[in-house]
């Protein structure tokens, strides 16, 4: 009972004191900030910053955090934290991931409520379902409270936000570390301890499973980047650009807002 009633308050009051901290003085612990939209893979990348600085990630805590630490969050956009890390990935992905995410705990009766349209959902039609999914996590977000295309445009272009791409460590996630580190102001990197972070929470260390092998039972289901094309037709890509506006041609991850009409020869 205290747990799935009284627990979630607190939850959210410790994070609401953590962020009015990290306002006020987070310099002073300090605190590392790796903020993303929910389904981006912000809690891959908050695991190899807390294992390599070998500092804490706190998670579920029912007090404000108040040490040394990483915080991996979902928060708005705040000018007075200090160096945030935002990690982006293709909006496209980060909506796939949400569907099975949220079809992995429709019992709960939250995403059932958010998402009616799992509800529909069986084993070969999910690429029918989609737009009707797109349609109502734009509109009702879970696990944040503005949607991808809003929390990504207070975020992204900042100048003083360092934006990392998911898709650069899935490619090369020891480069893509290292980089960061250095952006941090992590000086002397080891490269022996960046290694074996890098090894111990990869893909394969940690499913025992290669990228691309899916369990649909897992959070970290597949492991690829562009899954979004084996779920989305031409009704969904028109529906994802409806609402984000040529969002993917500014973050780059298309080159013209002509991609909706190029998909229909890859579906």
């Amino acid at each position: 009972m205290f747990e799935s009633r009284i627990a979630p308050f607190f939850k959210r009051a410790a994070n609401q004191g953590t962020k009015a901290l990290s306002i006020c003085c987070g310099d002073y612990f300090p605190f590392y900030y790796v903020v993303e939209y929910p389904r981006s893979g912000g809690t891959w990348i908050a695991h190899l910053l807390s294992d390599y600085l070998q500092i804490p990630l706190p998670k579920h805590s029912l007090l404000p955090i108040a040490c040394r630490a990483v915080i991996h969050n979902h928060w708005k956009y705040h000018r007075r934290l200090s160096r945030p890390v935002y990690v982006l990935r293709d909006g496209r992905d980060v909506a796939v991931s949400m569907m099975f995410y949220a079809l992995r705990r429709l019992g709960d009766g939250y995403y059932a409520r958010r998402f009616p349209s799992l509800l529909k959902i069986d084993d070969n039609n999910h690429r029918q379902v989609m737009p009707l999914f797109l349609r109502e996590w734009f509109e009702h977000p879970a696990g944040c409270r503005i949607s991808w295309p809003r929390h990504v445009r207070q975020w992204a272009f900042r100048e003083h936000v360092i934006v990392v791409r998911y898709e650069d460590f899935n490619r090369d996630s020891l480069s893509a570390l290292c980089d960061l580190l250095h952006k941090l102001n992590v000086n002397n990197v080891d490269e022996q301890l960046l290694t074996m972070t890098v090894k111990k929470f990869s893909f394969q260390q940690q499913t025992k499973r290669k990228a691309g092998e899916e369990d649909v039972t897992s959070n970290k289901r597949k492991g690829v980047v562009g899954d979004w094309r084996n779920y989305f037709s031409k009704e969904a890509a028109e529906m994802f650009e409806r609402h984000t506006r040529g969002l993917l041609t500014e973050l780059g991850y298309e080159s013209d807002n002509e991609w909706v009409k190029r998909l229909r020869y890859e579906t």
